[in-house]
């Protein structure tokens, strides 16, 4: 799944952002590689 989640502005308080949570296959369809990436870039003057 992926979720574009935009652009913010500065602010005092962190943004939070709540995401589903996503059941992954069990048994016999588990097999094969799951991943997850994330990125996060910190501007500080």
């Amino acid at each position: 799944t992926k979720i574009m989640l935009g652009t913010f502005s500065p602010q005092q308080q962190p943004y939070t952002y709540m995401m589903a949570e996503e059941v992954t296959p069990s048994g016999i369809f588990a097999r094969g590689t799951y991943s997850a990436r994330s990125k996060v870039k910190l501007l500080v003057n």
